[in-house]
């Protein structure tokens, strides 16, 4: 009796298996504990499937009864036997076309998008639960959850504060995956981290920082003229500033060092010099800078990022002595005016602490990629030379730096990295 029920159970277990494999993906993914929707979409050619994928996720993973939200995670399959990327997302799924490393290794593709931002945000926020081990436990039980359907080879990435959202995975589970890619990726002690201003205060020449300086001057010399055209633009263009046309104007000249090293569009010798017309002085301003950074629409759809800078994660402000003639003595410019309404964010700097400690010690198959030229990277995290992992930082790049652009010895370098931790073969696809 006991032997025919034995061969029963092994029976029904063989079925099943064989249903399984039977299953489409689609079936599949629909088949996954906590999916609440999956449809089939097409961002990218080079893959031979892609679903959008809802998972229902807590907000809370302490306690669920809180409530819950929907997650959105884009799938796009190559073949079960080929290793996976896991994107992860600091904001929201930008689209599913093929990441860099996905190319690299021919790979299938995991988006996940972060919690609280765009498709993946309840109708009510609560703020006190995004934190960056909550967010890391989002993605930790979507790639439990996709690793039934792709059981081997996986490999966290993404870019700047999805570099970040890397690393934190990392932290809090690191049996995810096998190897991990940051890209800009920094690592921030303090709630304004200081580490910044010294960059930006050493940063290229001393012609080039000059440069910058003189040109926010310019703009503020030319700051009437130039809040004119932004109320005129803002009219055009439907934007609200909540905090007032004046006061994003000077929020906009504050950031334009930052960001002008951050994302290298022009060369110190093309910024508006005093010779230069109230409209290229405009029209350089918005094109580093931007003026939409503060309008109450990008606001909304980033509060996310700055709650999560302000309490957990750390990130800069503005010297604003060497303007005070031009700003006055009182203004108060920090981003505490992004906070979402009746919630003042407190810092933790215990986060960074228990990330430090992880990279330090823990860590293994690691490579983080980094602009040398990228305001980011002042707070990059260096390696302590305790484990296996790597930063790579390219002189003269910035924030889009990535494997491609580095000379040909050093990518082979970066492949055989990859190539030891996933236990794969590359070829270059970027030969110059």
């Amino acid at each position: 009796m006991i032997h025919n029920i034995y061969h029963l159970f092994l029976f029904l277990f063989i079925l099943s298996g064989c249903q399984a494999g039977s299953q489409t993906l689609i079936e599949q993914l629909r088949s996954l504990p906590n999916v609440v929707s999956v449809e089939a979409v097409t961002y990218d050619a080079n893959f031979a499937e892609q679903y959008e994928v809802y998972f229902e996720q807590p907000l809370d993973h302490n306690n669920p009864v809180l409530g819950h939200f929907n997650q959105r995670v884009i799938v796009s399959h190559q073949g079960k036997q080929r290793p996976v990327v896991a994107v992860l997302e600091g904001y929201q799924i930008w689209n599913g076309q093929q990441d860099e490393l996905t190319q690299l290794l021919n790979a299938n593709q995991v988006n996940i998008e972060h919690r609280f931002f765009k498709s993946s945000r309840p109708d009510s926020v609560p703020w006190e639960k995004l934190t960056i081990w909550q967010a890391a436990t989002d993605q930790h039980k979507i790639i439990e959850a996709l690793q039934t359907i792709y059981p081997q080879n996986w490999i966290s990435t993404g870019i700047s504060k999805g570099g970040q959202a890397t690393m934190y995975h990392r932290t809090f589970y690191p049996g995810d995956v096998k190897a991990s890619v940051a890209y800009v990726a920094p690592l921030n002690y303090q709630r304004e981290d200081p580490r910044i201003y010294r960059f930006l205060n050493s940063v290229g020449t001393a012609q080039d920082r000059e440069r910058v300086y003189d040109f926010q001057c310019l703009c503020f010399e030319h700051f009437n003229e130039l809040e004119s055209m932004l109320k005129q633009k803002a009219k055009d263009y439907s934007w609200t500033f909540e905090m007032g046309t004046k006061m994003a104007l000077q929020y906009t000249i504050l950031e334009y060092s930052f960001a002008f090293w951050q994302w290298g569009a022009f060369r110190p010798d093309e910024i508006p010099g005093k010779e230069s017309t109230t409209d290229d002085i405009f029209y350089h301003l918005n094109r580093v800078s931007g003026f939409t950074f503060f309008e109450a629409n990008e606001l909304e759809a980033n509060r996310a990022f700055f709650w999560a800078a302000l309490t957990e994660m750390g990130m800069y402000g503005y010297q604003t002595e060497p303007f005070r003639k031009y700003l006055g003595d009182t203004a108060d410019y920090t981003f505490d005016f992004s906070a979402p309404e009746g919630k003042q964010p407190v810092f933790n700097p215990q986060a960074m602490q228990q990330v430090k400690n992880y990279l330090d010690g823990d860590a293994k198959n690691m490579l983080c990629i980094v602009g040398g030229l990228d305001t980011w990277s002042a707070t990059a995290y260096e390696p302590s030379g305790n484990n296996n992992l790597v930063r790579m930082t390219l002189p003269n790049g910035h924030h889009g730096t990535r494997i491609k652009d580095f000379n040909p010895l050093e990518r082979k370098y970066i492949y055989s990295l990859l190539e030891n931790w996933m236990e794969v073969s590359i070829t270059d696809p970027f030969t110059d």
